[in-house]
């Protein structure tokens, strides 16, 4: 089962290894994971979408294949001023028919209490408008930034517990969506 790792944030000193270590760790070798880093493929700000390309540069070729092989998609977003990151929209934008019916999950992390939340909702409905509606269960890690301290620990452990949850609804949605994409 072939899954699809969308990493959003591009800034220096990111919180997205930390947390995409995590994630790593906690899926262990349940799926052959691809990981998406907009740090390294570095799209322009959407004029065509890819289908509307005449001739794709390599790095819109390289995701389309990996999107169009992915079983499922995880997608770890960071908040940028309560909202999505415009790097990952950028890129989610740039697609559309790779992303259908094929299950997805979002992970959301900030140096914040709440974790990321408000991206993640606006995630859901974007998710759900280019055809893969989100499953319900959406890990939020708070103050990731403070991870491996102390008064970061309950923030770590209630992620940690949450994403266990979220890795069974995810790979229950990602084999479903596999069955019935193999009946078309």
């Amino acid at each position: 089962m072939k899954i699809t790792i969308l990493l959003s944030s591009v800034r220096d000193g990111r919180l997205a290894d930390t947390v995409l270590q995590k994630v790593i760790a906690l899926i262990g070798d349940k799926f052959e994971v691809t990981i998406v880093d907009p740090k390294e493929y570095v799209l322009p700000l959407l004029n065509l979408r890819y289908y509307e390309m005449k001739e794709p540069s390599d790095v819109f070729v390289r995701l389309n294949n990996i999107f169009s092989q992915t079983d499922g998609f995880i997608i770890v977003t960071a908040e940028y001023n309560h909202g999505i990151p415009p790097a990952l929209k950028n890129m989610l934008d740039h697609f559309g028919e790779e992303f259908r019916k094929k299950s997805c999950g979002i992970v959301s992390y900030s140096d914040g209490a709440i974790g990321g939340a408000r991206s993640c909702e606006q995630l859901r409905l974007v998710c759900s408008t280019l055809g893969m509606p989100p499953i319900p269960t959406s890990p939020a890690w708070g103050l990731a930034h403070k991870a491996g301290k102390p008064e970061g620990k309950s923030f770590e452990d209630n992620f940690e517990k949450t994403f266990n949850r979220f890795l069974t609804e995810f790979l229950w949605y990602t084999e479903a969506y596999m069955k019935q994409r193999a009946k078309v």
